[in-house]
């Protein structure tokens, strides 16, 4: 039987770029399975009613350790909330799928700079990821 994990953030920022690992294995053996087919995607957990349309996707395989690198990017527009990161994988051994819950949320901290010559406070904010 084939196994699969998936290791990452749980807390992601519009804007930004995260990076998940997908590792799939023999259950029995536990040596790594290569050339496994993964398939991701992120979407907004609904409410209520029928799921919406997933705002990433990505194709790929596993490398000669199991691992699979997911790297989704978010738009500044993606709105904050609870998302689904859904990854099913398909090897030789077998069939699997994780979800995981993660949270997208901005994050800003504010700068506070002073000119040396004229002695004014300027104040920016920062989009900093956490979590």
């Amino acid at each position: 039987p084939q196994e699969a994990f998936l290791y990452g953030r749980s807390m992601l920022a519009p804007g930004t770029t995260s990076v998940f690992r997908v590792f799939v294995r023999n259950g029995d053996t536990t040596t790594p399975l290569p050339g496994a087919a993964v398939r991701a995607s992120l979407r907004l957990l609904p409410k209520s009613g029928s799921a919406s349309a997933p705002i990433w996707r990505a194709q790929l395989r596993t490398d000669a350790l199991g691992i699979a690198r997911l790297a989704p990017t978010l738009s500044e527009r993606v709105a904050e909330g609870t998302y689904l990161l859904e990854v099913q994988v398909r090897s030789r051994q077998g069939r699997s799928t994780v979800r995981r819950r993660v949270q997208v949320k901005r994050a800003y901290r504010d700068l506070t700079t002073k000119s040396r010559a004229t002695a004014h406070m300027r104040e920016m904010p920062l989009a900093v990821p956490q979590g």
